[in-house]
């Protein structure tokens, strides 16, 4: 296997990882949320900013 194809595939590995860490975060948010926690209390068990989570918030809202 080229080196290219193994740094490829291991950049893959990682942006795929990322992307389910940040969905787990958003999921994590939105269930907080939904639970009635405080966005200071969310920002310490997501590990989001208070602007990321004020975000999520909004949009909860704007779909009803």
């Amino acid at each position: 296997m080229s080196t290219a194809r193994i740094e490829g595939r291991a950049e893959g590995k990682a942006e795929g990882k990322a992307e389910g860490k940040a969905e787990e975060k958003l999921e994590t948010t939105i269930n907080c949320i939904k639970a009635g926690l405080s966005n200071e209390t969310i920002q310490k068990v997501t590990g989001l900013s208070l602007d990321e989570i004020q975000k999520v918030r909004e949009g909860l809202e704007s779909c009803g």
